[in-house]
Protein backbone atom coordinates (compact mmCIF):
# COMPACT_ATOMS: atom_id res chain seq x y z
CA UNK A 1 0.00 0.00 0.00
CA UNK A 2 1.50 3.13 -0.66
CA UNK A 3 -0.09 6.35 1.06
CA UNK A 4 0.68 10.25 0.81
CA UNK A 5 -1.33 12.79 3.02
CA UNK A 6 -2.08 16.41 2.74
CA UNK A 7 -3.37 18.57 5.25
CA UNK A 8 -6.78 20.72 4.41
CA UNK A 9 -8.90 22.77 7.04
CA UNK A 10 -8.21 20.57 9.54
CA UNK A 11 -8.50 17.52 8.15
CA UNK A 12 -5.47 15.25 6.59
CA UNK A 13 -6.24 13.40 3.43
CA UNK A 14 -4.69 10.05 2.75
CA UNK A 15 -3.95 8.49 -0.62
CA UNK A 16 -2.86 5.21 -1.33
CA UNK A 17 -3.03 1.63 -3.01
CA UNK A 18 -4.10 -1.91 -0.98
CA UNK A 19 -2.19 -4.65 -2.83
CA UNK A 20 -1.31 -8.83 -2.27
CA UNK A 21 1.24 -10.54 -1.52
CA UNK A 22 1.17 -11.15 -5.43
CA UNK A 23 1.82 -7.30 -5.84
CA UNK A 24 -2.18 -7.07 -6.84
CA UNK A 25 -4.33 -3.86 -6.09
CA UNK A 26 -7.71 -5.54 -4.40
CA UNK A 27 -10.50 -4.03 -5.76
CA UNK A 28 -13.21 -2.79 -2.97
CA UNK A 29 -11.11 -3.12 -0.04
CA UNK A 30 -12.50 -1.70 3.23
CA UNK A 31 -10.67 1.44 4.77
CA UNK A 32 -11.88 3.04 8.24
CA UNK A 33 -11.96 4.26 11.36
CA UNK A 34 -14.08 1.84 13.42
CA UNK A 35 -14.95 4.31 16.07
CA UNK A 36 -14.95 7.75 13.74
CA UNK A 37 -17.61 6.00 11.35
CA UNK A 38 -15.22 7.50 8.46
CA UNK A 39 -14.48 5.04 5.91
CA UNK A 40 -14.13 4.18 1.93
CA UNK A 41 -13.36 1.23 -0.69
CA UNK A 42 -10.68 0.73 -2.83
CA UNK A 43 -11.18 1.35 -6.99
CA UNK A 44 -10.14 -0.54 -9.91
CA UNK A 45 -5.82 -1.27 -9.21
CA UNK A 46 -6.45 -0.61 -4.89
CA UNK A 47 -6.37 2.43 -5.10
CA UNK A 48 -7.92 4.61 -2.40
CA UNK A 49 -8.44 8.06 -0.51
CA UNK A 50 -10.19 8.95 2.83
CA UNK A 51 -10.41 12.28 4.29
CA UNK A 52 -9.50 12.14 8.06
CA UNK A 53 -10.31 15.13 10.55
CA UNK A 54 -7.71 16.42 12.59
CA UNK A 55 -9.63 14.91 15.95
CA UNK A 56 -9.07 11.56 14.82
CA UNK A 57 -5.27 11.40 14.44
CA UNK A 58 -4.97 10.00 17.41
CA UNK A 59 -7.73 6.71 16.35
CA UNK A 60 -6.63 3.64 13.52
CA UNK A 61 -7.09 2.87 10.19
CA UNK A 62 -7.80 -0.91 9.17
CA UNK A 63 -7.82 -2.22 6.21
CA UNK A 64 -9.53 -5.14 5.48
CA UNK A 65 -10.75 -7.50 2.47
CA UNK A 66 -12.97 -10.79 1.76
CA UNK A 67 -10.26 -13.44 2.26
CA UNK A 68 -7.63 -11.59 3.77
CA UNK A 69 -6.72 -10.71 7.23
CA UNK A 70 -7.24 -7.70 8.71
CA UNK A 71 -4.49 -4.60 9.58
CA UNK A 72 -4.65 -1.60 11.47
CA UNK A 73 -2.43 1.52 11.86
CA UNK A 74 -2.30 4.22 14.27
CA UNK A 75 -3.20 7.52 11.80
CA UNK A 76 -0.82 9.83 13.20
CA UNK A 77 2.08 7.55 12.10
CA UNK A 78 1.16 7.16 8.66
CA UNK A 79 0.24 11.02 7.89
CA UNK A 80 3.91 12.09 7.66
CA UNK A 81 5.22 8.71 5.87
CA UNK A 82 5.12 8.60 1.70
CA UNK A 83 5.31 5.27 -0.37
CA UNK A 84 4.29 3.13 2.65
CA UNK A 85 3.43 -0.42 1.11
CA UNK A 86 1.07 -2.53 3.39
CA UNK A 87 0.49 -5.73 2.20
CA UNK A 88 -2.59 -7.60 3.41
CA UNK A 89 -2.29 -11.42 4.07
CA UNK A 90 -4.46 -14.20 2.69
CA UNK A 91 -6.87 -15.65 5.33
CA UNK A 92 -7.60 -19.44 5.27
CA UNK A 93 -10.59 -20.74 6.73
CA UNK A 94 -11.06 -23.92 7.77
CA UNK A 95 -15.17 -25.42 7.24
CA UNK A 96 -16.20 -28.29 8.91
CA UNK A 97 -17.48 -31.48 7.33
CA UNK A 98 -20.48 -31.18 4.99
CA UNK A 99 -22.47 -34.29 4.36
CA UNK A 100 -25.06 -34.21 1.52
CA UNK A 101 -27.83 -37.05 0.92
CA UNK A 102 -30.46 -37.65 -1.40
CA UNK A 103 -32.53 -39.24 0.97
CA UNK A 104 -36.75 -37.43 0.53
CA UNK A 105 -38.30 -36.53 4.94
CA UNK A 106 -40.88 -38.77 5.60
CA UNK A 107 -43.83 -36.49 7.14
CA UNK A 108 -45.94 -38.84 9.84
CA UNK A 109 -48.87 -37.34 12.08
CA UNK A 110 -48.33 -38.96 15.62
CA UNK A 111 -50.69 -38.43 18.69
CA UNK A 112 -54.37 -37.89 17.15
CA UNK A 113 -54.65 -37.66 13.71
CA UNK A 114 -58.66 -36.85 13.47
CA UNK A 115 -61.00 -34.13 15.02
CA UNK A 116 -61.79 -36.51 17.99
CA UNK A 117 -60.85 -34.02 20.71
CA UNK A 118 -59.73 -35.42 24.03
CA UNK A 119 -62.56 -34.42 27.05
CA UNK A 120 -61.40 -35.31 30.39
CA UNK A 121 -64.31 -34.58 33.11
CA UNK A 122 -63.12 -35.06 36.77
CA UNK A 123 -65.79 -36.49 39.45
CA UNK A 124 -64.10 -34.30 41.89
CA UNK A 125 -62.76 -30.58 41.85
CA UNK A 126 -59.92 -29.73 44.44
CA UNK A 127 -60.33 -25.92 43.91
CA UNK A 128 -62.29 -23.58 42.20
CA UNK A 129 -59.72 -22.51 39.16
CA UNK A 130 -57.94 -25.93 38.89
CA UNK A 131 -57.44 -26.35 35.40
CA UNK A 132 -56.88 -29.47 34.18
CA UNK A 133 -55.27 -31.10 30.73
CA UNK A 134 -55.17 -34.38 29.24
CA UNK A 135 -52.13 -35.37 26.79
CA UNK A 136 -50.87 -38.37 25.01
CA UNK A 137 -46.84 -39.11 25.92
CA UNK A 138 -45.32 -40.28 21.70
CA UNK A 139 -41.80 -41.45 22.30
CA UNK A 140 -39.74 -41.07 18.85
CA UNK A 141 -37.23 -43.44 18.05
CA UNK A 142 -34.78 -40.32 16.39
CA UNK A 143 -34.92 -36.32 16.65
CA UNK A 144 -37.89 -34.52 14.88
CA UNK A 145 -38.89 -31.14 13.91
CA UNK A 146 -42.17 -30.21 15.00
CA UNK A 147 -44.03 -28.86 12.12
CA UNK A 148 -47.79 -28.24 13.23
CA UNK A 149 -50.14 -27.92 16.19
CA UNK A 150 -53.59 -28.23 16.61
CA UNK A 151 -55.48 -27.94 19.86
CA UNK A 152 -59.06 -28.22 20.84
CA UNK A 153 -60.73 -26.36 23.33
Amino acid sequence: MVLTASCAFGQSVIFGLVKNKANEGLLYANIGIKGGKIGTVSTTGGKFSISIPDSLLKDSITFSSIGYEDKSFLLNSLINKKNIEIVLDEKVISLAEVKISNGKLKLYKLGITGRTPMVSIPTKSYQKDDILEQARLIHLKKAARLLDANIFV
